[in-house]
């Protein structure tokens, strides 16, 4: 996993949530981290296709369960 796009994800996951001291990890997920829940979820993922300009297909929004997902998501969307 990139760090830079790790950096970026988890500072956006930051923002989103509205808690700047919150520490992440790649296996961190919405079941471990309190106040991620589906409206959080769902505008992150809005957050994350502006921000990387690009658009997730329905199975990669399903398979995101952990930031790692949400990385290689990001990476495999970039790619095509």
């Amino acid at each position: 996993m990139e760090t830079t796009l790790f950096s970026e994800v988890t500072t956006l996951i930051r923002k989103t949530l509205k808690k700047p001291d919150l520490q992440i990890g790649p296996q961190d997920s919405p079941d471990s981290i309190q106040g991620w829940d589906s409206l959080y979820h769902a505008l992150l993922i809005d957050q994350l296709q502006k921000q990387f300009q690009i658009r997730f297909s329905l199975d990669q929004l399903l398979e995101m369960h952990t930031v790692e997902d949400i990385c290689s998501a990001i990476t495999q969307a970039r790619a095509k």
